[in-house]
């Protein structure tokens, strides 16, 4: 099994987005797509906020991982 990380960049969004909102739905979560959409962006764009990475398992994408800066 190859995993990797590939840091996310801002043609990832809509795959994120998508991601963001199957896992939201799994407890019921309420995913605002315009706000969500707005904060990824903003959040790729800016690196003192933390990082975004793809988890890339045998070239297929299996999920994300985000770190925050505090």
């Amino acid at each position: 099994m190859n995993i990797q990380y590939a840091p996310a960049q801002e043609k990832d969004i809509g795959l994120l987005l998508d991601m963001m909102s199957r896992f939201y739905a799994i407890d019921g979560y309420h995913f605002d797509e315009t706000i969500s959409r707005s904060n990824v962006s903003a959040f790729i764009a800016n690196e003192q906020l933390g990082r975004i990475w793809l988890i890339v398992i045998d070239n297929e994408i299996a999920g994300y991982l985000i770190l925050t800066f505090c």
